[in-house]
């Protein structure tokens, strides 16, 4: 499992980017109809197919080594690294627990919809500062910059929180109880290149385009 992080979002990415959550899951069907299913998965696996029509040689850009380089080094789809995704990749105080006054580790959560989704990825920077529940410490500062916290919410001072690997969110202190958590920042997918295989066309001198290159993703460290 490495920690690089896959250079594709290139002037070249073009658009029709196609994206495919799944799930695993067993249907047994009795004779009357009636069925029995098995779901295998908690949280959904997702494939994102991408394609570069235009990638430049020269040694000044190498937009083309940068893709072809990044592949070989991954052993195609042995290796898996981290994937920016360029349309999903942004978190805007999304809620991620409440407080009860003796929790002190918490999960980052992604959110579509009414669906959450653990997120054990986050940028290292994510989360000092944009950890917000109600004030109830008068040691906490009133950010009402970022727009976002109303009058009865604030952020934990610099050092009261640490955010550990995996995307836990570890306080000094418990939030009270009721507190609402909410965080902003920047989070990545855990990636695979789908196949072992990177077909890539040359169409005019040193400049290149390329097939479907698929990826299989996932929020969470599985790959």
């Amino acid at each position: 499992m490495s920690d690089a992080l896959y250079p594709g979002d290139l002037p070249g990415l073009k658009w029709d980017r196609k994206r495919a959550p799944s799930f695993k899951t067993s249907i047994y069907e009795a004779l009357s109809g009636a069925e029995r299913r098995l779901r295998h998965r908690q949280w959904p696996k997702y494939s994102v197919d991408l394609t570069y029509e235009v990638l430049r040689e020269s040694r000044q850009i190498g937009e083309l080594q940068k893709i072809l380089g990044f592949f070989l080094q991954q052993g195609g789809s042995f290796e898996s690294f981290l994937f920016k995704d360029p349309h999903d990749s942004v978190a805007s105080n999304l809620i991620f627990g409440q407080g009860d006054g003796v929790t002190r580790h918490f999960q980052l959560l992604r959110r579509i919809g009414d669906f959450a989704e653990p997120v054990h990825n986050p940028s290292a920077d994510s989360a000092p500062g944009r950890v917000w529940f109600p004030y109830d410490v008068e040691s906490f500062f009133w950010p009402q910059y970022y727009g976002w916290p109303t009058a009865g919410d604030v952020a934990p001072l610099p050092g009261s929180y640490t955010l550990l690997p995996g995307g836990i969110v570890e306080f000094a202190v418990a939030p009270a109880a009721g507190a609402v958590l909410a965080w902003s920042g920047t989070y990545y997918f855990r990636a695979r290149f789908g196949s072992d295989r990177l077909e890539y066309n040359e169409f005019m001198r040193r400049l290149y385009s390329t097939g479907t290159i698929n990826l299989v993703a996932s929020l969470q460290n599985i790959l």
